[in-house]
């Protein structure tokens, strides 16, 4: 199955050069559609002038995007220098301490197609 997600710039960039491995999102009904083997394409927001094809390799679903990411090491997002914290910050600007309650969280690990 094809799936479609958008991605900002940063995060784009990163999993575009292959430092970001893993992307984190709240494991809504959408989220819920996903099957290891699927295909991704994601979108650069907000311009929508690149795109990226990918495979799904794992899913994992956690409670909390805090568990999520005291599980997985940090350099699989791409990140390098950054707290937990700062991560949880930016990813609440993102979605809501309700939505990650209501649905819970899912680490979505990726391999580039033309890898």
């Amino acid at each position: 199955m094809a799936h479609m997600m958008g991605l900002y710039d940063e995060p784009f960039a990163l999993m575009k050069t292959g430092k970001k491995t893993v992307e984190v999102r709240v494991n809504d009904p959408k989220r819920q559609k996903l099957r290891l083997g699927d295909e991704v394409e994601f979108i650069k927001a907000p311009v929508q002038d690149d795109r990226l094809q990918v495979t799904i390799t794992k899913l994992k679903t956690y409670e909390t995007f805090r568990q999520l990411y005291e599980d997985i090491p940090l350099d699989q997002f791409g990140e390098k220098n950054v707290s937990i914290e700062e991560l949880l910050s930016q990813i609440y600007a993102i979605y809501s301490k309700e939505q990650e309650k209501e649905f819970g969280v899912v680490a979505i690990y990726v391999k580039r197609l033309d890898e």
